[in-house]
């Protein structure tokens, strides 16, 4: 006979404090299993949730150091060409509270940014107060959405696009940025301008936000004729030459910002987005996400072809990429820029 079946009192105690350890046991490690399942899978839906959420709070850190005596200013390194890159204070801020939140959120998520960590403890308390985004919170999202593995998903962050810019009190051409990538494909993006407040995201083949919906019913779609190309204006190599050299009744607008130059051709604000030098894929991830969503596309001058963002330590695109505002537009320019560049 069991000896738990023993109708002496010690056997009976004994038996009950090894089945409650036996159910702690169970417990425990069925809790275990499903947290370390929960954290393997993620959605898209709350990786925007959230995503939206630290943008608007980096935006706010970044408007405020704005005001700062010291900027803490520095030339973080030279691109291919020899111009100087920089990075402030207010680069790292919206780094930490982007890139710690996000890890917290999301323990194992692959976050490819353009900062790297600070050293030491001075960041390390860097919180900011969540806003929640509403319109993602609906029933038809919820049910909609998938469960994608986190080996899937690349999110790249450009913590403050256009630094040189926000170091010269041109604050339009600043942005926030954060893509969201499965398998290679950029499906949903997030574009945060600071010192408007304003927010634009989209989700491939879902939905996008008011604020983008609504900008785009004030603008003309593209036409596909190719007339006016927005440029860097801090990182343009030979861009302008080559340009006028194809065709002289060119426009050639020089703005900063990647993610500010890539809006302006969804806006139709400018017909094409032309860079001729190497470039990283945090800085155009996110525009080329938008352009999908609305009709556009952006391809490598190189290849030809459209980009892949899966593989994080394949982070720069060399030669150069055009985006235009409607697919197929870009065909004859991009064919005389490879001549004319000998790609």
């Amino acid at each position: 006979r069991a000896w738990c079946h023993s109708g002496r009192i010690r056997e009976t105690s004994e038996c009950q404090t090894a089945f409650l350890a036996f159910v702690g046991i169970f417990l425990w490690h069925s809790t275990r299993t499903y947290s370390s399942g929960s954290q393997s899978t993620v959605t898209v839906s709350k990786l925007l949730r959230s995503g939206i959420s630290l943008l608007n709070a980096a935006g706010v850190a970044v408007v405020e150091h704005r005001n700062a005596k010291d900027q803490g200013k520095q030339v973080k390194g030279l691109t291919k060409e020899g111009k100087k890159e920089f990075v402030t204070l207010a680069d790292i801020k919206s780094h930490v509270i982007i890139k710690r939140s996000m890890l917290d959120d999301f323990p194992g998520l692959n976050i490819v940014s353009e900062e790297h960590d600070p050293v030491g403890n001075d960041f390390k308390s860097a919180q900011s107060p969540r806003r929640v985004n509403t319109e993602l919170l609906d029933a038809t999202v919820a049910n909609s959405d998938t469960r994608y593995d986190l080996s899937d998903v690349v999110v790249w962050i450009d913590p403050l696009d256009a630094t040189q810019e926000y170091t010269e009190m041109l604050d339009e051409y600043v942005t926030i940025m954060m893509c969201i990538v499965i398998r290679g494909e950029p499906v949903a993006s997030i574009l945060h301008f600071p010192f408007s407040k304003e927010t634009y995201w989209q989700w491939a083949d879902h939905r996008a936000s008011n604020s983008l919906n609504a900008e785009l019913a004030k603008h003309a779609k593209p036409t596909g004729s190719i007339r006016r190309v927005i440029v860097s204006r801090s990182h343009a190599g030979q861009v302008n030459t080559t340009l006028l050299s194809i065709d002289r009744r060119l426009q050639v607008i020089p703005a900063g910002g990647a993610g500010y130059k890539a809006f302006q051709v969804i806006m139709n604000r400018a017909d094409a987005y032309v860079h001729t030098t190497a470039i990283k894929k945090w800085d155009i991830c996110v525009g080329d996400a938008l352009l999908r969503h609305t009709g556009g596309e952006l391809r490598s001058l190189k290849t030809g072809r459209r980009l892949s963002y899966g593989i994080p330590a394949d982070f720069k695109v060399d030669g150069g990429f055009i985006a235009v505002g409607k697919e197929g537009a870009g065909d004859e320019l991009l064919d005389s820029l490879q001549k004319k560049l000998q790609l």
